[in-house]
């Protein structure tokens, strides 16, 4: 097998067909251009017994496929501003919770980013109840210093926090939220 081989397999139209051999530039061309669609599943062997994942779980292919961060951060934000029980859930969704899945430290940003540009209370509340809340419960420990850092000197950071449930957040990280809260 050669090292940069790779296989996909478009499993919603056909789980049972594997096309490849291509390289990783090859495939994230066809990626870009939109040949392929982001939602595909990987692999290295491209063989029946083979480990398949999802594309947006491999870094390297994240690293080769830029993310439209832009258009991830405003439908998300529209998520936040649609009225409950009306939101269509869709791409923006799928990536964000795959980033905070596998690669929380690549999500940190954008959270950040969306919270300072939420454009309402409500959205605020959504942007906290959603990606911070769930960043905080699964990766808490290796966020809480950034977190209490930027509730120290961002209002709407801290107003943020004080929307959070604990949820699987540790003791310690919920102590530290309720201390970097406001009043």
């Amino acid at each position: 097998m050669v090292a940069d081989t790779w296989y996909y397999c478009d499993w919603e139209v056909d789980d049972e067909r594997a096309f490849g051999p291509f390289t990783l530039e090859q495939l994230a061309e066809l990626i870009r251009t939109g040949k392929v669609s982001f939602d595909f599943i990987v692999s290295r062997e491209g063989t029946e017994g083979s480990k398949w994942v999802h594309a947006d779980e491999v870094e390297e292919i994240l690293d080769a496929v830029p993310l439209d961060v832009e258009r991830l951060m405003t439908e998300y934000i529209g998520y936040g501003e649609t009225p409950p029980g009306d939101e269509k859930w869709g791409w923006a969704s799928d990536r964000m919770y795959q980033l905070l899945d596998y690669f929380p430290e690549r999500a940190w940003p954008l959270i950040i980013e969306m919270i300072d540009r939420a454009p309402s209370e409500d959205c605020l509340s959504f942007l906290a109840a959603s990606p911070l809340e769930n960043l905080l419960s699964k990766d808490g420990p290796a966020f809480i210093d950034r977190v209490e850092q930027r509730a120290a000197v961002n209002a709407k950071f801290r107003r943020a926090l004080g929307m959070l449930k604990r949820l699987g957040m540790t003791d310690d990280v919920w102590r530290r939220v309720q201390a970097a809260k406001p009043g």
